[in-house]
């Protein structure tokens, strides 16, 4: 049973045809909406605009499943990286010096 190439390539290219014609159609309809249906969009825009909201950040302990404390939140904290603090400094170890010179 042989497959006549010449069909295919007629279905094949109504395929494409169609494909063509469907993107064609989804352009033309952004640009209605874009252009003609602009001042209708901006005003639905407009409606949900909220200005100077503030939005409290949810703040909290961060708990385990039996409820052991994993990590707190404090106002002030140390950076880990700072030299000043006592935290990550063993007594065996000498103390950085922070100055420069």
């Amino acid at each position: 049973m042989s497959v006549d190439k010449k069909s295919i390539m007629v279905r094949y290219f109504f395929v494409m045809l169609v494909m063509a014609l469907i993107g064609v159609a989804v352009v033309i309809k952004a640009a209605l909406i874009m252009f003609k249906e602009r001042d209708y969009w901006n005003a639905v825009a407009q409606r949900f605009v909220k200005e100077n909201v503030s939005v409290k950040p949810a703040r909290g302990n961060i708990l385990s499943a039996d409820g052991k404390l994993m990590a707190g939140s404090s106002p002030t904290s140390p950076s880990p990286t700072s030299t000043t603090t006592t935290a990550f400094w063993s007594p065996k170890w000498p103390r950085p010096s922070t100055r420069i010179c």
